[in-house]
Parts: C-alpha cells; sequence; structure tokens
C-alpha cells in the first residue's frame, strides 16, 4: 500500500482515452500531429527538390514548383491551425484539406512532371493517414482514388508519348493495389491500439473505483492504519492512527517524519526491523510522552510494494 497526497495508493494515470471529447490529449492525438509534422516535412522537401531541378535547368514548367509550394502553405495552416478530431460517417472539410490535399497534390506533379522523378510513393502518405486515423470505408476509398489516378495518369502519358502502354498500366495496377493492402493492414493495426487503449482506460477506472473504496474502508476503521517509506516518513496516516499518534492535543497530518517524537521511537524501531528482515512483524510497544499516561499498543507491520518499485510499510 503506498500514498501520496490525500490518496492512499498514490497518484494514478488521469490521461484520457484516443477517442474521448478531447482527442488531442490520447493517442489520436498524438498520431495526427505526427501524420500532420509529415505532411509538412515532405511539402519542405518537394520545393526544395523543385527549386534545385529548376536551377539546374531540368524543369521547363514552373507550374510544378507552384504546386509544391501551395501545397507547402496548406500544410503549414493545417498543422498549425487545425485540431485533431477523428472523421465521422462523413467526409468531412478536415478531412478534405488532408487527404484530399495530399492526392490531388502529388497527383498534380505526377501530371506536371518534366523530369525523370517518380512521385508515385508519395501517395503512400494520404493512404496510411486515412488508415490509421479514419475508418476501413475511408481507408479503402482513398486507396481507390489513388489507384484510378495512377491508371488515368498511365492512360494519359501513353496518348502523350509513344511509351510502353502495357507497363504503364501494370505498374499503376501494382502499385494500387499494394496500396490497398497497406490500407487494410495499417487499419487493423490502428483498430487493436484503440482497443487496447480502451481496455487499459477501463482497467484504470475500475482501479480507480476500487482504490476509492479501499480509502472509504480505512478510513472507517477504529484500528490506526499508517504508511511509512523506507526513510522513516509516515506517508498515509487513517484519523484512528492520528488519534493514536496526538501529542499534546496536536493531530498531525501526513506526511510526517515518524522519528519527530521521541515517543514514538518503539514505532521506529519497528519499522526499521521490519525493513531489515523484510518479513512481517508484530509486537506489543508502549508509545510515552512527558507528563502524559503511557499508551500500550499492539502492533502488526507488512511490506507493501509502492508504484515506482521501492517498499513501504503497512502498520
Amino acid at each position: 500500500m503506498t500514498a501520496e497526497a490525500s490518496s492512499w495508493f498514490g497518484a494514478m494515470e488521469t490521461t484520457p482515452g484516443a477517442w474521448e471529447a478531447k482527442p488531442e490529449l490520447g493517442s489520436f492525438g498524438r498520431l495526427w500531429r505526427v501524420f500532420m509534422t509529415a505532411r509538412v516535412a515532405i511539402a519542405g522537401v518537394l520545393v526544395v527538390l523543385q527549386a534545385a531541378i529548376y536551377v539546374l535547368g531540368n524543369i521547363t514548367d514552373r507550374r510544378s514548383i507552384a504546386v509544391s509550394i501551395a501545397y507547402l502553405c496548406a500544410t503549414l495552416a493545417v498543422r498549425f491551425w487545425a485540431s485533431p478530431r477523428p472523421p465521422g460517417k462523413t467526409f468531412d472539410a478536415q478531412w478534405a484539406l488532408t487527404i484530399g490535399a495530399d492526392v490531388a497534390t502529388f497527383s498534380l506533379l505526377n501530371l506536371l512532371q518534366s523530369s525523370s522523378i517518380n512521385y508515385t510513393p508519395l501517395f503512400a502518405l494520404p493512404v496510411l493517414l486515412s488508415s490509421i486515423l479514419g475508418p476501413i470505408l475511408l481507408a479503402f476509398g482513398t486507396a481507390a482514388s489513388v489507384t484510378l489516378l495512377l491508371l488515368a495518369d498511365a492512360w494519359w502519358s501513353s496518348q502523350q508519348a509513344l511509351s510502353d502502354f502495357n507497363a504503364r498500366f501494370l505498374q499503376a495496377g501494382l502499385s494500387g493495389s499494394g496500396f490497398f493492402l497497406v490500407a487494410l493492414l495499417a487499419n487493423q493495426l490502428a483498430l487493436r491500439l484503440a482497443r487496447e487503449e480502451q481496455r487499459a482506460k477501463t482497467s484504470q477506472s475500475a482501479a480507480r473505483m476500487q482504490t476509492q473504496v479501499n480509502e472509504l474502508v480505512i478510513e472507517a476503521l477504529v484500528d490506526g492504519v499508517l504508511v511509512v517509506d523506507i526513510n522513516g516518513v509516515v506517508r498515509a496516516a487513517n484519523p484512528a492512527s492520528r488519534r493514536l499518534l496526538a501529542t499534546k492535543g496536536a493531530v498531525r497530518s501526513a506526511p510526517f517524519a515518524l522519528a519527530a517524537e521521541a515517543g514514538w521511537q518503539p514505532l521506529v524501531n519497528l519499522m526499521h526491523r521490519t525493513f531489515m528482515k523484510r518479513l512481517p512483524q508484530e509486537a506489543d510497544i508502549s508509545l510515552q510522552y512527558p507528563g502524559h499516561n503511557t499508551r500500550r499498543l499492539h502492533v502488526r507491520t507488512r511490506l507493501a510494494a509502492s508504484q515506482n518499485g521501492t517498499q513501504k510499510v503497512c502498520a
């Protein structure tokens, strides 16, 4: 048994779970911020890459640079001004500004490319975003839209240049199949994470309820209960024990040092013996106060592990 502040069992985590009213404080919010930061990083890399290619004279169409800059501004705006919010059953505006902006930007770069850069791997970002932070329908919808855009790009490229039509369509089909597989696996992992977090949250709620029940029972006990750490500091004391240790009419509130009063020395000795032998102790002791009657007590002690791994004595 441990104690901190007014609780007998120490401070407990109260961090809300992933899909609560304030998701920004849970796993959903952390994942959302990671994805939004990744979008900003990718946008910055695209701007630098397009600028470098243009300086080297490999780009004749400046629209790809403009698209990259616009994408960077959009990602910065979402990262710093939008708040994480799980998607509902409909495709809301926030998700259109994230997933839709990614798909549109990478499609335009594929369409406008005048160099040998392949932008297809970038489509993995919106697919992962929709799979991990959204429902399975949104994930499959994103993968399907990406696949259709890749097939359309392959058809358009084959019409504009004499290239291998079958090879382009095969590459687009393989990429689309991979995106569907990534969407399924990522969504299942995200569902498992959400279930585990919900299970942990339920367990914490049950533990808090049990703690409150135990505190009420201990507070109502007629026997005195003390929780003492290895340094001799009383971390918790129920009303009965505080009355038994009262000196000169003064009742102390935890925490306080057990060695602060000379009359409590028998308790200090029993506490030290418990820690040294690491075994429960039982003894009849006398608390002697100058000018007061001697109090005879029957004391039983036992060791209890605290949340941080240290041990404390319950007497």
